[in-house]
């Protein structure tokens, strides 16, 4: 009842009354997955910690107040550095498998990939009730980045007091962020300080926090596995995966058949092996009309954006950005591991154009090759560290990338040791090489692997740093075009089909090792393919459920790979932002399930709202979760009701509703009520050459109100009759509209005395259309 679980370092001890589940079984049945030694199933070792009773010493990279799984020795006294087949229970008690890995299996999601995204997935399906099992892929860390070398989470362009406008309340990034910030506050004001509202940390910390979530919903985990195969039924869906134990018995495979599948791995691989199209290198300027696609040199600009060099064609490229690590740093010597030999395979001349960036002035230090050191809690002696994509003599544009998008386990363990090698070799060579200046050689020699964290892994990141692999093929692309506004200081076009809050800048590392002119390479030119912090071209946007489909696969659904074009996933791709996109990928296979439909088929407005109940589907600068109006303005909002005649990203719910914007929100709602998933209806386009006197076409709004006329909301346009579009609209002319274009009302609010001649505010209009038309109409298979 009160073993001692260490971490780290030794004097990290943390003191927990324990339940341990099933640490060993009878070997029964198929015997391939027994310990040959002593005949006991030897994959279901775990233990359940609950209530910890007392703090002996702070614990580095511990939770002092937080649910903690950790992995048992197995029977042979080994250990593993990622969670091999620990069955997390239920907090019911139940859900604890009673057979070992080797198998065949039910449940109703299976999550290949645990990245942050597969792991949000897997949590909020299970949250609403699905049995959910997810697959470590070998290689790989349980919790991806976040909790194999990342520490600052990427949260830049997010003003500090818009985070619950964009990441929400009850997000699975919310929620991880609430825990780091509760285990720093418990060490230190410091500490708590330096976690910056709980989005910086370390990764042993955020590996812990994941490995609580997914205890706290019941979620079986099975670790160091890859995807042996994919069966496929006659109707496109998967039919079963066959994974196989990576480091164990080669022969112990694992056959689970479920309801859906999820991709969580940052490469595609489920994707890939189910046949469906997808992508890997960059499409050209010219395929989608987007500014940065394709070959491009850049520089940066004084405004924040780019400017384009000579030798930017736009044409499209098979290379993909760079694939390196997030190192982290400890400048602590007692918690500090400097290399003092060179890694196998050292190749000193890798490195010598880092001498070159130094002696011309790109870079200030031969250190500089890393980003700028930053501090993580609990003492800011530990930092996490970026490959810097700046100067010219990057190493990372090496051709592993690409072979590692498509190499199997083996081989892409191969080119990842290569570029393991290249980190470590760089770091030697800094501290060491007797052409590097010696004040550039004294500041390397001040940092060093951290003894505390991947000590399992000589105390190197875990997790390769993938910025971009395969991208699915979907219905329709998401692109540049809409992260841009259509106006300055407004929106970016809305995704009816909205589920997330895009926020990020377009952001591309190098892709390949060519230079730019010569004359430009010392005025801050970079590498082939850097797209550098483009976040003066981008605003908030609105990220659509049909990116995560492939369309050949109906019982697919796809977090990472998602369906966007290079230069737009270069903003997606960071954790924040794929947490809120696996989150809503858990609730829409949840939806799925037990409405007893594949994904695709789910009504939109019934997935929006159950999304909307843990994060926003659009950003409004004005709208917290608290507001009368929040839950009518999300769910409406992509449909048009976030459109607005100025420029802005306000939801002004105490305006007044004006008339061509009521208008165009009707038309939205019933596009809305009409649409799955994977056909959200796009608003027809009626050419017409008549008009009101004071309202015609080209005007803002005025082919919504044609619909409308068309439907018979109001008479037809009258050239000598005027519509007033700008004028508030009154209860009445909206009760008289939203009978015509959405029906009677399925559920009539109960009567009021307000006078029909009451102008509406929109926040009011909001809740009138969504009480009377949305909300009864999603609450059909609630």
């Amino acid at each position: 009842p009160n073993e001692v679980l260490k971490l780290g370092r030794s004097d990290s001890v943390f003191r927990f009354p324990m339940v341990v589940a099933q640490m060993f079984q009878p070997c029964t049945g198929d015997r391939s997955a027994c310990d040959p030694n002593g005949g006991a199933v030897r994959r279901t070792a775990m233990v359940w910690a609950v209530q910890p009773q007392r703090k002996s010493t702070p614990l580095r990279g511990g939770l002092a107040t937080l649910l903690f799984i950790a992995a048992l020795p197995y029977s042979d006294g080994s250990t593993q550095g990622h969670l091999r087949g620990q069955a997390v229970p239920s907090p019911s008690g139940s859900g604890v498998p009673t057979t070992g890995f080797a198998g065949r299996v039910a449940v109703d999601l299976a999550v290949y990939g645990a990245t942050p995204a597969g792991l949000a997935t897997a949590i909020v399906a299970a949250e609403r009730g699905l049995s959910v099992e997810v697959a470590v892929v070998t290689g790989t860390e349980l919790g991806g980045m976040m909790a194999g070398g990342l520490g600052w989470d990427d949260v830049l362009g997010v003003v500090e007091n818009d985070t619950a406008l964009v990441y929400g309340n009850a997000s699975v990034y919310t929620r991880f962020t609430s825990l780091v910030l509760a285990h720093y506050r418990g060490i230190s004001p410091l500490a708590a300080n330096l976690s910056h509202h709980g989005t910086r940390h370390e990764p042993a910390v955020a590996r812990a926090i994941f490995s609580t979530l997914l205890a706290a919903a019941g979620v079986t985990v099975w670790g160091d596995v890859a995807l042996q195969a994919v069966e496929l039924g006659a109707d496109g869906k998967i039919a079963s995966m066959v994974l196989v134990d990576s480091l164990g018995d080669s022969r112990s495979t694992r056959t689970v058949l479920a309801k859906v599948y999820a991709d969580g791995t940052y490469l595609g691989d489920l994707l890939a092996a189910t046949g469906a199209p997808f992508r890997v290198g960059r499409e050209s300027r010219r395929e989608f009309g987007e500014l940065n696609a394709g070959v491009v040199y850049t520089m940066a600009a004084p405004n924040g954006g780019s400017v384009f060099l000579q030798g930017s064609t736009g044409a499209a490229s098979p290379r993909i950005p760079a694939m390196s690590w997030r190192m982290c740093f400890s400048s602590d010597p007692a918690n500090s591991v400097v290399p003092l030999s060179p890694p196998p395979g050292y190749n000193r001349s890798l490195y010598l154009g880092y001498l070159a960036d130094f002696a011309a002035g790109r870079i200030g230090s031969v250190f500089d090759a890393w980003s700028t050191p930053r501090p993580l809690p609990p003492d800011g002696t530990k930092f996490d560290m970026n490959c810097n994509p700046r100067p010219l003599g990057f190493v990372w544009v090496g051709p592993q990338k690409e072979l590692i998008v498509s190499a199997n386990t083996t081989r892409r363990a191969e080119l990842v040791d290569e570029l393991r090698t290249i980190a470590l070799g760089l770091l030697y060579f800094q501290q060491t090489d007797s052409e590097v200046p010696k004040a550039n050689r004294v500041t390397a020699l001040g940092y060093g692997l951290c003894k505390d964290e991947f000590p399992n892994n000589d105390h190197f990141p875990t997790q390769l740093y993938v910025r971009e692999g395969r991208r699915l093929e979907p219905r329709q692309w998401f692109t540049e075009r809409d992260m841009v506004p259509i106006r300055p200081g407004g929106r970016a076009p809305l995704r009816s089909g909205s589920i997330a809050v895009g926020s990020f800048a377009i952001d591309s590392f190098p892709s390949g090792s060519e230079r730019p002119a010569v004359a430009e390479q010392n005025s801050g030119a970079t590498l082939e393919g850097y797209i550098d912090m483009q976040s003066i071209l981008t605003s908030y946007y609105t990220l659509p459920a049909d990116m995560m489909l492939p369309p050949s696969v109906p019982n697919l659904v796809v977090p990472v790979a998602v369906g966007a074009s290079h230069v737009a996933f270069s903003s997606v791709r960071l954790e924040p932002t794929w947490l809120l996109l696996g989150g809503a990928a858990g609730t829409l296979i949840a939806t799925a399930v037990q409405a007893g439909v594949t994904p695709p088929n789910v009504s939109l407005l019934q997935l929006q709202r159950r999304v909307a109940a843990i994060q926003p589907l659009i950003f409004y600068a004005d709208l917290p979760a608290t507001s009368p109006y929040y839950t009518a303005m999300q769910v409406l909002g992509p449909w048009g009701l976030a459109d607005t005649t100025d420029p802005t990203l306000l939801a002004a719910p105490s305006a007044s509703l004006l008339r061509a914007v009521a208008a165009n929100w009707l038309v939205g709602a019933s596009l809305g009520r009409n649409s799955t998933v994977g056909d959200a209806r796009q608003r027809p386009v009626l050419p017409t050459t008549v008009r009101w006197a004071d309202f015609g076409p080209g005007d803002q709004f005025f082919d919504a109100a044609i619909l409308c006329a068309r439907i018979g909301a109001f008479p037809p346009p009258d050239a000598k009759t005027n519509f007033y579009p700008y004028e508030p609209i009154t209860l009445a002319d909206l009760t008289q509209w939203s009978a015509k274009v959405l029906g009677p009302p399925v559920a009539p609010a109960p009567a009021t005395h307000t006078p029909s001649s009451t102008v509406v505010t929109r926040g009011n209009g909001a809740n009138f259309v969504y009480t009377n038309y949305i909300r009864p109409h999603t609450s059909a298979h609630f």
